[in-house]
């Protein structure tokens, strides 16, 4: 079968198939740090230039200057890679016709999480206290919405995951890049085992199955950014052990860390872990039975590429 509909089809055997992802990987991966390494010696001078803030204000500091340098220089990566090595110049999983794909996804993903906090409210672990009407969320929203869902996203699920599905089949590209986007996470200042676990399964997994559903950029690009949007500036959570967020809605999170998520934030909570993987896997097992899991490329002819 296809992977997608303008996939170049490969017909020079499986070794040099499978040596053709690596080379598009390693790629990507070279490009995006020979571009980013300016973006974060200019955030090693903002820092200097700020050394009197809080570690937790210096680390937002940071990821203002830093994250739409790298959000270009993922975008340019992918570019190269699709564009050039792929041959492939108007990419399928970005078609502008499929565009409303991104509203669809933002829906989701606010009812996704709105369901979550649902939950927690009906244990007693959420609760509103109060509204903040002076909140700005323009740069919440512009860092970890904007820049977190396209960023994350064309790098997580339009490289690492397409390509690892090449080479290893649905299956195992959903694994792998699920661990690799929960460990990506392991670097933010409130940040923990059992969180990256957590945001591997819900995001990683979810997401992933969501885009071989869809094949849509589109799609994940929005759910994630309103899934980011929603749990900060919307009702109050810390994001991703990102540090105290400012919110419309000034909440209470009580009861234990296993419902709450702690330090890390609410995606520490085991309610998105069950809601969000069992969603996963809701999308995972109809693909399978409807046969449009993609094989490992050692089981499968090279022709169904």
């Amino acid at each position: 079968m296809m992977l997608t509909p303008d996939h170049e089809d490969v017909k020079t055997g499986k070794k040099q198939a499978a040596a053709r992802t690596l080379v598009h990987f390693l790629a990507f991966i070279l490009i995006f740090l020979v571009l980013y390494v300016p973006a974060f010696m200019l955030v090693k001078h903002v820092l200097h230039i700020q050394r009197h803030a809080s570690g937790e204000n210096r680390w937002m500091q940071s990821m203002s200057v830093s994250a739409p340098l790298e959000v270009a220089a993922v975008v340019i990566a992918y570019l190269v890679v699709v564009m050039l090595l792929e041959k492939r110049r108007n990419p399928y999983e970005l078609w502008l016709s499929r565009l409303p794909g991104l509203l669809v996804g933002m829906l989701a993903g606010f009812g996704v999480i709105a369901l979550c906090v649902g939950i927690l409210f009906l244990t007693g672990s959420y609760h509103v206290i109060d509204f903040n009407p002076d909140y700005s969320p323009w740069m919440d929203i512009f860092v970890m919405g904007v820049c977190g869902g396209i960023g994350e996203e064309i790098a997580c699920r339009g490289i690492i995951f397409r390509l690892l599905e090449e080479w290893i089949g649905t299956w195992g590209g959903v694994l792998v890049s699920a661990l690799l986007f929960g460990l990506m996470h392991l670097n933010n200042p409130g940040a923990t085992l059992w969180g990256a676990l957590a945001l591997a399964i819900e995001s990683g997994v979810l997401f992933a199955a969501i885009y071989a559903w869809t094949r849509s950029l589109w799609w994940v690009i929005g759910f994630h950014a309103m899934w980011n949007v929603a749990e900060g500036p919307i009702f109050g959570s810390v994001v991703s052990g990102t540090g105290k967020q400012s919110s419309w809605l000034i909440a209470s999170w009580q009861g234990p860390a296993i419902l709450t998520g702690g330090a890390f934030g609410f995606e520490a909570s085991i309610v998105p872990v069950v809601v969000c993987g069992a969603i996963a896997m809701f999308l995972l097992v109809f693909l399978q039975k409807e046969g449009k899991m993609v094989k490992p490329l050692w089981k499968r002819s090279i022709s169904s590429l």
